[in-house]
Protein backbone atom coordinates (compact mmCIF):
# COMPACT_ATOMS: atom_id res chain seq x y z
CA UNK A 1 0.00 0.00 0.00
CA UNK A 2 3.14 2.50 0.93
CA UNK A 3 4.63 1.06 -2.31
CA UNK A 4 1.13 2.40 -4.35
CA UNK A 5 1.17 5.82 -2.64
CA UNK A 6 4.66 6.43 -3.27
CA UNK A 7 4.28 5.39 -6.98
CA UNK A 8 1.17 7.64 -7.29
CA UNK A 9 2.13 10.60 -5.02
CA UNK A 10 4.13 12.47 -8.66
CA UNK A 11 1.13 12.03 -10.43
CA UNK A 12 -1.25 13.00 -7.27
CA UNK A 13 0.69 16.19 -6.91
CA UNK A 14 0.58 17.01 -10.75
CA UNK A 15 -2.76 16.46 -11.08
CA UNK A 16 -3.17 18.78 -7.59
CA UNK A 17 -0.90 21.90 -9.14
CA UNK A 18 -3.02 21.35 -12.49
CA UNK A 19 -5.74 22.02 -10.90
CA UNK A 20 -4.61 25.09 -8.93
CA UNK A 21 -2.99 26.59 -11.76
CA UNK A 22 -5.88 26.12 -13.76
CA UNK A 23 -8.11 28.11 -10.91
CA UNK A 24 -5.71 30.71 -11.05
CA UNK A 25 -5.92 31.30 -14.22
CA UNK A 26 -9.92 31.24 -14.37
CA UNK A 27 -9.59 33.90 -11.24
CA UNK A 28 -7.47 35.93 -13.66
CA UNK A 29 -9.35 35.53 -16.75
CA UNK A 30 -13.01 35.62 -14.42
CA UNK A 31 -11.40 39.43 -13.00
CA UNK A 32 -10.30 40.76 -16.16
CA UNK A 33 -13.73 39.70 -17.75
CA UNK A 34 -15.24 41.87 -14.23
CA UNK A 35 -12.99 44.85 -15.23
CA UNK A 36 -13.67 44.85 -18.91
CA UNK A 37 -17.13 45.03 -17.95
CA UNK A 38 -16.89 47.88 -15.20
CA UNK A 39 -15.12 50.13 -18.56
CA UNK A 40 -17.62 49.40 -20.21
CA UNK A 41 -20.67 50.47 -18.07
CA UNK A 42 -18.67 53.14 -17.24
CA UNK A 43 -18.44 54.92 -20.26
CA UNK A 44 -21.99 54.00 -21.30
CA UNK A 45 -22.89 56.13 -18.20
CA UNK A 46 -20.49 58.34 -19.23
CA UNK A 47 -22.16 58.60 -22.70
CA UNK A 48 -25.54 59.00 -21.23
CA UNK A 49 -24.67 61.65 -18.94
CA UNK A 50 -22.79 63.95 -21.84
CA UNK A 51 -26.37 63.01 -23.83
CA UNK A 52 -28.05 64.65 -21.54
CA UNK A 53 -25.71 67.37 -20.80
CA UNK A 54 -26.10 68.37 -24.36
CA UNK A 55 -29.70 67.90 -24.81
CA UNK A 56 -30.74 70.06 -21.60
CA UNK A 57 -28.51 72.54 -23.11
CA UNK A 58 -30.32 72.95 -26.31
CA UNK A 59 -33.38 72.99 -24.00
CA UNK A 60 -31.88 75.54 -21.94
CA UNK A 61 -31.92 77.91 -25.00
CA UNK A 62 -35.27 76.61 -26.88
CA UNK A 63 -37.08 80.06 -27.22
CA UNK A 64 -40.03 77.82 -25.67
CA UNK A 65 -38.57 78.05 -22.59
CA UNK A 66 -37.38 81.35 -23.11
CA UNK A 67 -40.78 82.71 -22.96
CA UNK A 68 -42.37 80.85 -19.96
CA UNK A 69 -45.30 80.32 -22.47
CA UNK A 70 -46.53 76.74 -20.76
CA UNK A 71 -48.22 75.67 -24.02
CA UNK A 72 -45.24 75.85 -26.12
CA UNK A 73 -43.14 74.29 -23.61
CA UNK A 74 -45.41 71.58 -22.90
CA UNK A 75 -45.36 70.11 -26.46
CA UNK A 76 -41.49 70.83 -27.26
CA UNK A 77 -41.14 68.81 -23.69
CA UNK A 78 -43.93 66.26 -25.36
CA UNK A 79 -41.85 65.77 -28.84
CA UNK A 80 -38.32 65.37 -27.02
CA UNK A 81 -39.67 62.82 -24.70
CA UNK A 82 -41.33 60.78 -27.57
CA UNK A 83 -37.90 60.86 -29.44
CA UNK A 84 -36.00 59.75 -25.99
CA UNK A 85 -37.33 56.71 -25.25
CA UNK A 86 -34.67 55.92 -22.49
CA UNK A 87 -36.41 59.17 -20.49
CA UNK A 88 -39.23 59.10 -18.94
CA UNK A 89 -39.99 62.98 -18.41
CA UNK A 90 -39.12 66.47 -19.05
CA UNK A 91 -39.96 69.45 -17.57
CA UNK A 92 -39.04 72.96 -16.58
CA UNK A 93 -39.22 74.33 -12.99
CA UNK A 94 -38.96 77.86 -11.64
CA UNK A 95 -36.17 79.59 -10.35
CA UNK A 96 -37.95 78.83 -6.73
CA UNK A 97 -38.40 75.19 -7.69
CA UNK A 98 -42.66 75.26 -8.96
CA UNK A 99 -42.83 73.28 -12.15
CA UNK A 100 -44.27 75.00 -14.65
CA UNK A 101 -44.37 72.58 -17.24
CA UNK A 102 -43.46 68.43 -17.85
CA UNK A 103 -44.42 66.91 -21.08
CA UNK A 104 -46.44 64.33 -18.17
CA UNK A 105 -49.59 66.12 -16.98
CA UNK A 106 -49.31 66.88 -13.54
CA UNK A 107 -50.58 68.42 -10.39
CA UNK A 108 -50.24 72.14 -10.73
CA UNK A 109 -47.84 73.83 -8.09
CA UNK A 110 -45.68 70.87 -7.64
CA UNK A 111 -42.55 71.89 -5.67
CA UNK A 112 -39.50 70.43 -6.86
CA UNK A 113 -37.04 72.76 -5.08
CA UNK A 114 -35.55 70.14 -2.46
CA UNK A 115 -34.43 68.33 -5.35
CA UNK A 116 -30.66 67.99 -5.65
CA UNK A 117 -30.54 68.31 -9.64
CA UNK A 118 -32.63 71.75 -9.21
CA UNK A 119 -30.56 73.07 -6.22
CA UNK A 120 -27.20 71.78 -7.65
CA UNK A 121 -27.84 73.66 -11.03
CA UNK A 122 -29.18 76.61 -9.87
CA UNK A 123 -26.14 76.57 -7.03
CA UNK A 124 -23.41 75.55 -9.51
CA UNK A 125 -25.23 77.74 -12.51
CA UNK A 126 -24.66 74.97 -15.22
CA UNK A 127 -25.07 70.85 -15.50
CA UNK A 128 -25.87 68.46 -12.93
CA UNK A 129 -26.63 65.46 -11.51
CA UNK A 130 -28.78 64.09 -9.31
CA UNK A 131 -29.08 60.98 -7.23
CA UNK A 132 -31.20 58.13 -7.33
CA UNK A 133 -35.10 59.25 -7.15
CA UNK A 134 -38.83 58.17 -7.31
CA UNK A 135 -40.23 60.63 -9.70
CA UNK A 136 -43.03 62.63 -8.44
CA UNK A 137 -44.63 63.29 -11.80
CA UNK A 138 -43.75 59.97 -13.07
CA UNK A 139 -43.89 57.90 -10.09
CA UNK A 140 -41.07 55.81 -11.52
CA UNK A 141 -37.17 55.38 -10.53
CA UNK A 142 -35.02 57.91 -12.21
CA UNK A 143 -31.87 59.66 -12.35
CA UNK A 144 -32.39 62.97 -12.76
CA UNK A 145 -30.18 65.83 -14.80
CA UNK A 146 -31.15 69.88 -14.45
CA UNK A 147 -29.54 72.47 -16.52
CA UNK A 148 -30.27 76.11 -15.56
CA UNK A 149 -32.23 78.27 -18.21
CA UNK A 150 -30.73 82.18 -17.82
CA UNK A 151 -32.72 85.16 -18.64
CA UNK A 152 -31.40 88.79 -19.24
CA UNK A 153 -28.43 89.42 -17.55
CA UNK A 154 -27.68 86.09 -17.03
CA UNK A 155 -30.27 85.75 -14.08
CA UNK A 156 -30.90 81.99 -13.47
CA UNK A 157 -35.05 81.77 -14.18
CA UNK A 158 -35.51 78.14 -13.76
CA UNK A 159 -34.50 74.65 -14.61
CA UNK A 160 -34.94 72.36 -17.70
CA UNK A 161 -34.60 68.70 -16.31
CA UNK A 162 -34.57 65.24 -17.52
CA UNK A 163 -35.27 62.23 -15.80
CA UNK A 164 -33.27 59.27 -17.13
CA UNK A 165 -35.05 55.46 -16.21
CA UNK A 166 -32.92 53.42 -14.62
CA UNK A 167 -33.69 50.67 -17.54
CA UNK A 168 -31.03 53.67 -19.47
CA UNK A 169 -28.42 52.21 -17.09
CA UNK A 170 -28.89 48.28 -17.43
CA UNK A 171 -26.65 46.81 -19.88
CA UNK A 172 -28.91 44.18 -21.10
CA UNK A 173 -31.69 46.47 -21.51
CA UNK A 174 -29.55 49.14 -23.55
CA UNK A 175 -29.18 47.45 -26.61
CA UNK A 176 -33.24 48.01 -27.67
CA UNK A 177 -32.36 52.07 -28.28
CA UNK A 178 -29.64 51.35 -30.34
Amino acid sequence: LVLILVALSPALGLVLYSAHEQREQKTTEAERDVAALAQLVSSEEERLIEEGRALLMGLAMSWELQAAAPGDCTLLLTRVLANNPHYRNFGFVDEAGILQCSALPFRKGLDLSDRLYVQRAIERRGFSVGGYQVGRVTGEQSINFGYPVFGPGGRVEGVVYGALGLTALDPSARTEYR
